[in-house]
């Protein structure tokens, strides 16, 4: 038994993909990459948002041992004013910083807070 054509027949009566496939294909392939930036811009601003808190509670417990140590060297407690101040008690003596470029605000309470209303706690 021979197969008429052989296997030169069979690839000739092979057309390809038709232009509603390609669209169909490729509208997909959009609507995918789209959902997938999305869900990163999402994960991005959380992740930012998340790093933010993080910072303004190095920052407060910063203070607490600002507050800490005036009380120890019998002065009046009381919670730095600025930042700067609280340098010797941060983490590699290092001045966090948002990652959105807020603002850090200390507040008389001993609070900190970042400028930006959406990283606030």
């Amino acid at each position: 038994m021979k197969l008429s054509g052989g296997i030169s027949g069979f690839i000739q009566d092979e057309q390809g993909f038709t232009a509603i496939e390609l669209i169909t294909v490729i509208l997909i392939i959009g609507i995918l990459l789209a959902s997938v930036f999305a869900k990163y811009h999402d994960v991005k601003i959380g992740v930012s948002t998340t790093v933010c808190h993080t910072n303004q509670l190095a920052l407060e417990k910063a203070e607490t041992l600002y507050y800490t140590n005036c009380v120890l060297q019998r002065t009046t407690g009381h919670y730095a004013t600025e930042i700067i101040d609280l340098v010797p008690y941060l983490v590699d003596r290092a001045i966090p910083h948002c990652p959105e470029d807020g603002t850090y605000i200390l507040q008389e309470d001993g609070h900190a807070i970042c400028s930006l209303p959406a990283h606030q706690r």
